[in-house]
């Protein structure tokens, strides 16, 4: 890929980005390492990233863009709502607002260590702790007519997240994760799931990310969040509405959007 073409590829996406509009520029085919490579330097153009999504790792994105390994983006520090989840201002956030449950690791200091001599044994000794959150996708590219490369080139179509409250990989797997996933807003079910949706555990999902973040020279820290793709389908999410997500039947996650 020519520097020139490269360099008003960079521009367009970010301009598109910043002003929260669809992008016009004509697409040509381009491959998924032109894809990163175009990610790399869109990253370096906004916030410090606080963590990656994950993409392809369910039946649907799986179809839509025959992907052969997961695909993934970053969570901007600016796009992460930890706190005051009564009152989450939309203003900042890429419409339409549409989001899907997913779950989401933690990372630890161990992660400082990957290199291509390690073997990656037992993914929990990189986890911190164990999240429910909203994962919401926006994309200036027309998908999946534009392909893959588009959308990793395109931030893997990172937007906003919502993080509920974290727990440990012990009480992960004692308690909620084979369980059945519900989102409802004003409490109407919108969306329902579990991890049986995704195409592999959470935690293989996990491991196939961190060995990627090697071969594609990530440089991971501690603290950032890896959300592992939907366990239910992504769905409109009201502006004005009371929202909760619940496994097993307990509320994990409670959060409002203000317009």
């Amino acid at each position: 890929m020519a520097d020139l073409k490269l360099t008003n590829i960079i521009e367009n996406i970010v301009e598109c980005r910043k002003n929260k509009s669809i992008s016009s520029m004509f697409l040509s085919n381009i491959n998924l390492r032109d894809g990163y490579l175009i990610q790399s330097e869109v990253i370096k153009e906004f916030e410090e990233v606080d963590g990656w999504k994950l993409g392809g790792t369910n039946a649907k994105t799986k179809e839509a863009f025959r992907n052969e390994e997961l695909y993934f983006g970053p969570i901007f520090s600016n796009s992460v709502f930890k706190k005051n989840l009564n009152n989450i201002p939309i203003k900042n956030i890429h419409h339409p607002l549409r989001g899907e449950v997913e779950i989401a690791f933690v990372l630890n200091d161990k992660v400082k260590k990957l290199n291509k001599e390690m073997e990656i044994d037992c993914v929990s000794e990189y986890i911190t702790a164990v999240h429910i959150c909203l994962e919401m996708p926006w994309t200036q590219f027309e998908q999946p007519e534009s392909g893959l490369g588009w959308l990793v080139a395109d931030l893997c179509g990172t937007n906003a997240l919502v993080l509920g409250s974290g727990i440990s990989w012990q009480s992960f797997h004692n308690g909620i994760a084979g369980s059945e996933i519900v989102m409802s807003a004003g409490g109407e079910v919108i969306a329902t799931g579990s991890k049986a949706n995704l195409l592999a555990t959470p935690e293989l999902l996990l491991r196939e990310f961190l060995e990627l973040s090697i071969l594609y020279n990530i440089k991971l820290r501690p603290g950032q969040i890896v959300a592992t793709g939907g366990a239910t389908d992504c769905v409109t999410v009201p502006v004005d509405t009371d929202i909760s997500i619940s496994t097993s039947g307990f509320k994990t996650l409670e959060f409002r959007f203000n317009g």
